[in-house]
């Protein structure tokens, strides 16, 4: 049953063989615990080939970091159905971080490091492109007709937030632990600051040193927050310490337009950013502005964050996101290893692919399977790579600065 299943997706035909044809034509496994990916490479040459060729050399481990890219390749929405070269002479290091950063017309190969004797496998394409699954999250529970503009409807109007968490955390427990992280760092923000007043005058300089102090005591505060986070519980010390530091400045850049909105709505004109003490600022006059006087490295920097700013907060009063479209941006920067300076260990990678890959399942069903619903995930996706790209932009131009 499954051989023909598999035969009618494909549209192959599947020719039964022996065991000494096999043991004769396939390589070896060393490693039981890696059999899906020694699956996973046959069905691959087999579905471009349609033959299968022993490899001269075949590195099992190397081919399971290879399995391991394509599969957070292919989970990425602008992947459109061309499947990945497999160059076997060469080594895969650094090219997954040039496949996120360019577009899905320019991507390099992601290479085998075994090699074989077959044919040479470039220009392949997947027989299943037509229907990839593209999988790639204010505080508003966004209820309307799910089109694809607007978020999809979940629940409705009446229910109170403790029922809508009860029906968040069965359909979509890692995005509600998300969410209850954002609100337990709301209410800790809300303890911390609750005999502030919102200021009526919008402030045209940026205090750059309240904004590191807010930050860093959010930082030592929250980061207990996460300590029992899905996935994230699983890690090692250091795994979670080189995530963590890449986390929080990306959080704060995002999130800081998140509580903007929630806080004003996104129906206000005027371009302007409030601080986790309620400070506010005119984002057009601290753009206009040099605060730095001749110091042109500041102004650079000051440049890239408030130009981000202004920039997220019309895409987000475009898309005007669900809270749980937050949540999942929230995963997608705490669980982003492309711009991590530093490698995680194997078992690290391996979790962090397993929480992504669940977290696309959720939105999935978020989006109640709809293509065109699922459509906005580009929308979610564009939000994450400005920020993440703003920011590395901006640590480079502080390091410069600070140097």
């Amino acid at each position: 049953m499954v051989k023909d299943a598999v035969e009618k997706f494909l549209n192959l035909k599947f020719n039964m063989t022996n065991q000494k044809v096999i043991n004769d034509s396939i390589n070896d496994n060393p490693v039981p615990a890696l059999a899906n990916v020694h699956i996973c490479r046959i069905a691959e040459e087999m579905c471009f080939l349609q033959i299968y060729q022993k490899f001269e050399k075949f590195d099992i481990n190397f081919e399971a970091r290879r399995i391991k890219r394509i599969l957070d390749i292919i989970s990425n929405p602008k992947w459109r159905g061309e499947w990945i070269e497999s160059s076997r002479d060469k080594q895969f290091e650094n090219i997954f971080d040039n496949v996120i950063n360019r577009s899905p017309e320019s991507v390099d190969s992601i290479p085998s490091t075994s090699t074989s004797t077959s044919t040479s496998d470039g220009n392949r394409r997947s027989r299943s492109s037509d229907t990839v699954v593209e999988e790639l999250g204010t505080e508003n529970v966004n209820i309307n007709n799910g089109t694809p503009s607007s978020p999809p409807q979940i629940v409705a109007t009446n229910l109170k937030m403790s029922e809508v968490m009860t029906i968040y955390d069965e359909k979509y427990p890692i995005l509600s632990q998300m969410l209850r992280f954002y609100s337990n760092l709301t209410k800790l923000r809300n303890e911390t600051y609750k005999d502030a007043e919102i200021s009526v005058t919008y402030q045209k300089n940026f205090n750059w040193k309240l904004y590191s102090d807010l930050n860093i005591f959010e930082k030592e505060k929250a980061a207990t927050l996460l300590k029992d986070f899905p996935f994230f519980a699983d890690l090692s010390h250091i795994d979670k310490s080189f995530l963590l530091n890449r986390f929080w400045t990306s959080f704060w850049f995002f999130e800081r337009i998140c509580d903007t909105l929630v806080t004003f709505g996104d129906t206000s004109k005027g371009n302007f950013v409030m601080l986790q003490d309620k400070s506010i600022y005119d984002l057009d006059a601290l753009i206009k502005e040099n605060n730095f006087g001749n110091r042109k490295e500041w102004k650079k920097v000051e440049e890239i964050l408030f130009g981000y700013w202004k920039r997220m907060l019309k895409m987000m009063k475009e898309l005007k996101p669900d809270i749980l479209e937050i949540m999942y941006i929230f995963c997608c920067i705490l669980w982003n290893l492309s711009f991590l300076n530093v490698n995680l260990s194997e078992d690290g990678e391996e979790v962090v692919r397993r929480g992504r890959l669940i977290i696309h399942t959720e939105m999935r069903e978020f989006y109640d399977f709809d293509d065109s619903r699922w459509q906005r995930i580009h929308s979610l996706q564009n939000i994450l790579l400005l920020t993440e790209k703003s920011v590395k932009e901006y640590k480079k131009s502080y390091v410069v600065v600070v140097a």
